[in-house]
């Protein structure tokens, strides 16, 4: 066996390893996404609730095709099926996890707004760190570097904002 078929076997083997850890999180994450059903169903109806409900619909919606789109380019790499549109699949899943990451972030700055009493120059600069990684995250010939660097800095201030609105509320602070 020569080195480039030990390279290839080792490959093949975590591409298996990939799938099993990627299905074994999407089960968490199945079980935790009925319990949420759960619960915003048999909570009365308001707006937030509503919001909280078509939130979890979208991103439940969004990482289910992602990880059917997963399964496909693994398996078609661990079976070496080369009449798959590997790019194309790629590709479509790239945009996919911007989607709904941005749907993520999204809420993530709307709980930022509630808990800010509905003052929308709070989340300003948020919003536009959203569109910015949105944007960089739906042109699939960018590097990521910059989409999770957005991404990130994004999390940090939004939940920030949140934790400070939460921990030293507005009307006492100087």
């Amino acid at each position: 066996m020569g080195e480039h078929s030990s390279f290839e076997y080792i490959y093949q083997r975590n591409s298996g390893h990939r799938r099993q850890v990627g299905t074994f999180f999407y089960g968490i994450y199945l079980v935790l996404f009925c319990i949420c059903m759960h619960i915003l169903l048999h909570r009365p109806s308001s707006r937030g609730n509503t919001v909280l409900l078509a939130t979890a619909i979208a991103l439940f919606t969004f990482s289910t095709i992602l990880i059917v789109l997963i399964l496909i380019l693994v398996t078609a790499e661990i079976e070496g099926l080369a009449s798959i549109p590997s790019d194309s699949i790629q590709n479509a899943a790239y945009i996919l996890y911007a989607i709904n990451n941005s749907i993520a972030d999204g809420l993530l700055i709307y709980r930022c707004y509630v808990v800010w009493n509905h003052n929308w120059r709070v989340i300003v600069l948020p919003v536009m760190m959203l569109i910015a990684s949105t944007g960089c995250g739906l042109d699939v010939f960018l590097d990521a570097t910059p989409q999770f660097t957005v991404i990130l800095a994004t999390n940090f201030l939004a939940t920030g904002l949140t934790g400070k609105s939460i921990l030293w509320p507005p009307e006492t602070q100087c």
